[in-house]
């Protein structure tokens, strides 16, 4: 392999993969990347076995070749260099690294030992803008579990409802679901058939996953993303341009979520997002020294958002609403609440209750946004 490769272009190469690269391998190959030189291109690959990152760089290629290098030492060396040439080189089984006046020599090992990051054919993949993949994930990975004793919620469900795709993602205490649609009926009917055939009965999908092809979307500038499924080994690949995300699916039935959610809510309000961040915010201060706990109390006159702390005190503010169908009162954890507000896509929320046990739904107040997170409330005692 002797290959030349511009300094900027591979640390953003590399940095991008070292997601991949597994922080406890179990075999000392998965703290490598992976880098072959072929046709005029530089690709970049590294894995944990659970995940695996593709990235393809142009490059000078006067001889082809593969091995494989340790990514921190390798990605902090690169960095280091000014914003000139990199020119890579085999010798035996070590890389030879020269940058400027600059020269440096990194035991490797045998590309052939590198696991094999699977490849899917066109037939089947389904696409969707960048844009709606990237708020769907947005809107659904931070209500997942960090939990890895309960796998099946730390994952992202991929369902087919109606004429489109939803995601979903619960760890046990709140619910996000975002529906992603077809946007014309030529390219419905299509597009139905290959999510189908991806898609099936459903796919679960790591949180993390998700995230990192967001994340990828977002460095390469990728106007689309595709999917592929690779059954025989459970694996569903995004395809993003010069780069691929591939991920092995979470085995298990996801929880299900559609008996929580309520048929209709008899008490519902109309808020500002603003409004409500700012009062939650000021609540939270006192929640931290009671478990996280705010209580709402909605009532014609507003809504009063309050909180204490045994230790140092306690605070309470009312915000404006437009309130229907009664008055209630309902507790939540303040953190639930700040991570839903944070990624609201409206200005204007709707929020439903039937009773202060019951869970809390909120919906954009725009009938254009496919998109409602359910929050279990806390009980408190009075």
């Amino acid at each position: 392999m002797q290959v030349s490769v511009l300094q900027d272009k591979l640390v953003k190469g590399l940095s991008s993969v070292a997601y991949a690269v597994s922080s406890k391998p179990s075999l000392p190959i998965l703290s490598n990347v992976l880098l072959t030189a072929k046709e005029g291109i530089l690709q970049l690959a590294a894995t944990d076995l659970s995940l695996g990152i593709q990235l393809r760089i142009g490059a000078k290629v006067k001889k082809e070749g593969a091995i494989t290098v340790p990514a921190k030492v390798f990605g902090e060396l690169v960095s280091s260099f000014p914003l000139a040439p990199v020119e890579l080189s085999l010798e035996g089984e070590s890389l030879r690294i020269q940058c400027g006046s600059y020269r440096a020599r990194l035991s490797g090992i045998p590309a052939m030992e590198f696991p094999s990051l699977s490849q899917v054919s066109g037939t089947g993949e389904f696409s969707l803008p960048v844009s709606s993949f990237r708020e769907a994930v947005e809107r659904v990975v931070f209500a997942a579990s960090s939990d890895e004793t309960r796998p099946v919620l730390s994952g992202v469900l991929l369902r087919l409802e109606g004429n489109g795709l939803q995601f979903v993602a619960t760890d046990g205490y709140r619910l996000s679901v975002v529906q992603l649609s077809s946007d014309s009926e030529k390219k419905g009917e299509k597009w139905q058939k290959a999510l189908k055939k991806v898609v099936g009965e459903g796919l679960i999908v790591p949180a993390r996953a998700l995230r990192d092809v967001d994340r990828l979307a977002d460095e390469l500038g990728a106007s689309e993303v595709s999917f592929g499924l690779v059954p025989e080994q459970n694996l569903l690949m995004f395809r993003l341009g010069d780069g691929e995300v591939t991920t092995r699916l979470i085995e298990g039935s996801f929880p299900n979520f559609s008996q929580v959610i309520p048929k209709e809510e008899k008490i519902v309000a109309n808020i500002d997002r603003e409004s409500l961040l700012r009062a939650v915010r000021a609540a939270a201060i006192f929640a931290r020294d009671s478990a996280n706990i705010i209580q709402w109390k909605l009532q014609k006159t507003g809504l009063t958002i309050s909180a204490n702390a045994p230790s140092y005190g306690e605070g309470e503010n009312m915000v404006e609403i437009s309130l229907s169908g009664g008055e209630g009162e309902i507790a939540f954890n303040s953190r639930y609440l700040l991570e839903l507000l944070s990624i609201f896509p409206t200005e204007k929320i709707v929020f439903g209750m039937n009773g202060g046990l019951d869970p809390g739904v909120f919906r954009p107040a725009s009938e254009k946004e496919a998109f409602f997170h359910l929050i279990m409330p806390v009980r408190v005692q009075k």
